[in-house]
């Protein structure tokens, strides 16, 4: 990206570039901005509190959202940019291609990536009524997939296929009870009801002494949710 701005850049004196948010160290994102020799005309912000991200996204004529490789996640940061009706560039690649082709850029991996943003970037600077087409489509598609109750029926449809074909993924199934890994979750606040929760998992899938590494987990899970974790000498815990 830094490469593909510079190239712009040096035709477009307007240019200027954000890149918002934490950088990696051994990107040597510094070392390249000095070797472009694009001073001031691009900045790499680090971290910033979301507001700040926000005011920055606002004030964003072009977004690019690069993200390689993936677990198949969803980017909250590529929502929020749909949903504020900015041209975004992402990879063409599994999840991303998913998208809209007229509310976001494909941009291809490998030795092309470069040029190819270096092209997108150049037609979206010399063309503000491009710029506002996809940005019209980028919100048209969030407000359509990406809201709370779009969201929500997502997950029923997903889990009522999945109930509907229980019949058929039991008998794929080998029948064999997986040792479990019991907890209870009590509620610590007056009035709440108190619930009992069972985990069922495999310690089949875990080296031997393996167990002892879930406890740190547990704990920092138990710990976000503001609950205190107790194991018992069986694994067993309770919040």
């Amino acid at each position: 990206l830094l490469r593909a701005f510079a190239r712009v850049a040096g035709r477009r004196p307007e240019a200027r570039l954000l890149v918002v948010g934490e950088i990696l160290p051994f990107t040597n994102a510094e070392a390249v901005l000095s070797q472009l020799g694009l001073g001031d005309r691009a900045r790499l912000t680090g971290y910033v509190p979301f507001q700040t991200w926000i005011d920055h996204l606002v004030a964003s004529d072009v977004c690019v959202n690069l993200r390689f490789p993936t677990a198949g996640e969803t980017s909250a940061s590529l929502i929020r940019i749909l949903g504020h009706a900015k041209p975004v560039l992402v990879s063409c690649y599994r999840q991303f291609r998913e998208l809209p082709p007229d509310a976001v850029g494909f941009v291809d991996l490998g030795p092309a990536e470069e040029a190819v943003l270096e092209a997108y970037l150049e037609a979206l600077a010399g063309n503000r009524e491009l710029r506002e087409r996809m940005g019209r489509a980028a919100r048209r598609f969030a407000e359509s997939e990406h809201t709370l109750p779009s969201a929500a029926a997502a997950y029923r449809d997903a889990v009522s296929a999945v109930w509907s074909e229980r019949p058929r993924l039991a008998a794929l199934v080998p029948a064999r009870r997986p040792r479990s890994i019991p907890w209870r979750r009590t509620s610590r606040v007056p009035g709440v009801l108190k619930a009992e929760t069972s985990v069922e998992g495999s310690r089949a899938c875990h080296l031997p002494g393996a167990e002892e590494g879930l406890r740190p987990g547990f704990g920092r899970v138990a710990h976000g949710l503001g609950f205190r974790w107790h194991f018992d000498d069986d694994l067993a815990g309770r919040l």
